[in-house]
């Protein structure tokens, strides 16, 4: 049905270990995965050669290469969502299933589905939506929308615009063409921001599940919270 993109880093025993994982739990639903290298070296060359740029309105959210990294890590994966000219998921290593895939995803989502967003938030109530995600009354994908009273142009561009329009966390998602063809146009254009940070509704629809389908390896849970999978320390400069 659909092909799932595992990013995560060759040769590094803990990222092959979760990838195993991650691909065990796809294969109980029935769900296909391939693995990819994420981006680990030669990152400023990377930026060069498809002349992309940091935002400059708060460089400091995208500051460092490890960030950059995984920015471009995603960045490929909706070049090669274009270039298929299909929908295509994307995961982390270390995301797992939870859940099947409904036969009909790809009918009921417009440009961009987040598998979980619950992200890191196991233990809490956040926002008001988590007793709705863990217990919905059935399954659903619902709008991400807006929150907040900047709504006016001049603010579009700024950090607190950004972070009100993007669901946070982007270890497991699916995109369609079209979508990817924006987030790589708006990069192009606007810049660079992380890699859950890039899909906000100032150029593209969110959407997400209900329940959530995906989450992070419960073994990540103490060491992951708030961070990329590519912010441990496995950037390789080069």
């Amino acid at each position: 049905m659909i092909d799932f993109y595992v990013i995560y880093k060759p040769g590094d025993a803990a990222s092959e270990e979760y990838l195993r994982e991650c691909q065990l739990s796809a294969s109980y639903y029935g769900i296909n995965t391939i693995p990819v290298s994420g981006v680990y070296d030669r990152i400023p060359e990377r930026l060069a050669e498809e002349a992309l740029f940091l935002q400059t309105h708060r460089p400091t959210v995208i500051d460092d290469q490890l960030k950059q990294g995984s920015f471009l890590s995603k960045y490929y994966m909706w070049q090669k969502c274009v270039e298929l000219n299909r929908p295509i998921g994307i995961l982390e290593y270390d995301a797992v299933f939870v859940r099947p895939l409904p036969e009909h995803v790809l009918e009921i989502f417009d440009d961009y589905l987040n598998l979980d967003i619950q992200r890191h938030y196991y233990d809490e109530k956040v926002d008001g939506y988590f007793e709705s995600v863990l217990t919905p009354a059935e399954f659903e994908v619902r709008d991400f929308l807006y929150h907040g009273k900047c709504r006016k142009p001049e603010y579009i561009a700024s950090l607190k615009y950004i972070f009100r329009s993007t669901i946070r966390g982007a270890h497991a998602v699916i995109i369609k063409p079209h979508a990817a063809q924006e987030l790589i146009d708006a990069a192009k254009k606007d810049g660079i921001l992380p890699g859950d940070l890039m899909p906000s509704l100032r150029y593209i629809k969110l959407q997400y599940t209900v329940p959530a389908l995906a989450c992070i390896n419960p073994r990540m849970w103490a060491t992951r919270f708030e961070q990329s999978h590519t912010l441990n320390s496995r950037v390789d400069n080069k």
